[in-house]
């Protein structure tokens, strides 16, 4: 009924107002330091703390001076495998059975391959996981139904359209039992009587919702209806969107609207309102017209395109998160509604149709990859001759852009920001540095003069954040930068003082005025190097020097 931080110490005194000062008769604590006091505090009389930790235990006189029949049990489950095999063995088969019963859950679990483990123990140092954090080996076999249970639902907008319908079938191949399939005209969408009966046959729980997923309190009303009578959900599928074709110069805001309601704000809705749910996919339908645009679609290319930057979002929040751009599907789908011109287009600019099949199977490989954003498309014998499919991909780059290509991100950028700009970009690259490996919101400004320690930089954090800064600026830099150095001012400082390339990179200044010539404090003004000046002393400075030149001086 209640959920408390156990991050901070302020769940005791909640705990004890709650109960009015009685505390709680059972403690189990795997906590240390001075989370133990606080835990035991609130031990009602009568109460037994239970230790599941390893440190901070009591001696035998600290727990007998609990008092008021509290007693103190430390728990060691190394020693009841050896002592009580059988109890152990009795355990482990009635959760079995419990599992297999639907009476029990497993905890939520994310997968990170090997290769993303970095990114693994950076979302577990930021506390962004609930449940469980598991790295994969690689070569490790998995199919699909690895991740999809039976025992949780999957929701699936535009369910009842051709893609949502192959989709439908393919989940429950995979293993899902409990199906919730959304688009505006419910059970009266093409061929949701005869889906229905297949999967209802299968032995499916199957909701066919008329639900417009542009609106938000029908989403949330739907939502909430799957955590009243629903196993948990665990998964999103967005394959809803229109197209309504023209020309730019016919298009007008109301036919733009209409193709951008279930694409953007229907996906928009969805990640606000699952945001606190443990989902193991949310998954975006996408088109290959948000990468390369089409013809009288700009309107779906729009939308298609912030479908790929929503995914970025998520990733960034440490959300599960995939967008996938698809090329034209075969027999289902918008595009296999092209007519014969339609299709030469398509085919001439490099571009195959998916398989239906072919198409499930990609989606069932890309389930399992860390990417936030994949294009799956055929590609034909024409696509090498077609730049507008392979971009700057297949273009040799100039010398020159080798060579910035070799050049540290931070130290490129400095060079070409103008001298007087670069202290204050350099602190806002540190800031948006620092934000990001907090995991600070994107609109979050950081005031270059706080302590980052005080905004949840933890020593693995700091340790990553120097690692960040080291590449971007091509230098190795303390492993004890950001504790000997915590503010963004003092790190832009210190990376000032000692990367050559950002000290080499400043402009010499031009000759002052002698100091007879300049007031005391424009003399102290010019003594500080432009690009360490706040904006207000620029300021001041240039207005001297334009009265300078005003009066003939």
């Amino acid at each position: 009924t209640h959920v408390f931080d156990s991050r901070t110490l302020a769940f005791a005194e909640e705990i004890k107002t709650l109960t009015a000062g009685r505390g709680v008769d059972v403690v189990l604590n795997s906590l240390a330091g001075e989370f133990i006091p606080a835990g035991l505090s609130l031990l009602a009389p009568g109460g037994r703390f239970l230790e599941i930790g390893k440190s901070g235990l009591l001696t035998a006189e600290q727990a007998a001076a609990l008092g008021h029949n509290r007693r103190y049990f430390a728990v060691f489950l190394g020693d009841q495998f050896d002592q009580e095999p059988q109890l152990i063995q009795s355990l482990l088969r009635d959760l079995l059975a419990g599992f297999a019963a639907g009476e029990l859950q497993p905890l939520p679990l994310r997968r990170f391959e090997f290769a993303a483990a970095a990114g693994a123990f950076r979302f577990m140092a930021q506390a962004r996981h609930i449940g469980k954090l598991v790295l994969i080996p690689p070569g490790l076999p998995q199919t699909a139904a690895d991740e999809l249970s039976a025992n949780a639902t999957y929701l699936v907008t535009g369910g009842l359209g051709g893609i949502g319908q192959l989709l439908a079938r393919r989940l429950v191949e995979w293993g899902v039992r409990n199906l919730v399939l959304v688009s505006r005209r419910g059970e009266a969408a093409d061929g949701a009587a005869k889906l229905r009966a297949e999967l209802e046959a299968e032995g499916v729980r199957v909701q066919m919702a008329a639900v417009d997923v542009a609106d938000r309190r029908q989403v949330a009303a739907l939502l909430a209806e799957i955590q009243a009578d629903w196993p948990p959900l665990r998964g999103v599928f967005h394959t809803a969107g229109i197209v309504d074709d023209g020309i730019l110069l016919q298009q007008s805001w109301e036919r733009t609207r209409r193709v951008l309601a279930p694409k953007v704000q229907g996906a928009w809705n969805l990640h606000l309102l699952t945001q606190q749910m443990p989902l193991d996919f949310f998954v975006c339908f996408s088109s290959i017209a948000g990468l390369r645009g089409w013809p009288g679609q700009s309107s779906y290319a729009a939308a298609n395109r912030f479908l790929s930057s929503l995914a970025y979002l998520r990733h960034a929040q440490g959300l599960p998160a995939l967008t996938i751009d698809w090329g034209a599907w075969g027999d289902v789908g918008m595009a296999a509604r092209l007519d014969g011109g339609d299709y030469t287009r398509w085919t001439r600019q490099g571009l195959g149709i998916i398989d239906p099949a072919a198409g499930m199977e990609a989606l069932r490989l890309a389930l399992h990859q860390p990417q936030p954003h994949l294009v799956i498309t055929p590609l034909n014998e024409n696509a090498a001759a077609s730049p507008q499919l392979l971009g700057a991909a297949q273009e040799q780059p100039a010398p020159a852009a080798h060579a910035a290509a070799r050049q540290p991100e931070l130290t490129a950028q400095w060079q070409a920001t103008p001298p007087s700009l670069r202290r204050k970009w350099l602190l806002g690259y540190i800031a948006e540095q620092a934000a990001r490996t907090i995991g600070l919101p994107g609109d979050r400004q950081i005031d270059p003069a706080a302590p980052l320690h005080d905004l949840g930089l933890d020593s693995l954090m700091a340790v990553e954040l120097r690692n960040v800064l080291g590449a971007a600026c091509g230098a190795t830099l303390p492993a004890t930068l950001l504790f000997d150095y915590p503010t963004v001012e003092t790190v832009a400082a210190y990376l000032q003082a000692h990367v050559p390339a950002l000290a080499s990179a400043a402009e010499p200044a031009s000759p002052p005025p002698s100091a007879k010539e300049q007031p005391l404090e424009e003399q102290a003004l010019e003594e500080q190097p432009l690009t360490e000046m706040s904006d207000a002393d620029a300021e001041a400075l240039l207005l001297a020097e334009l009265e300078q030149l005003r009066s003939g001086h």
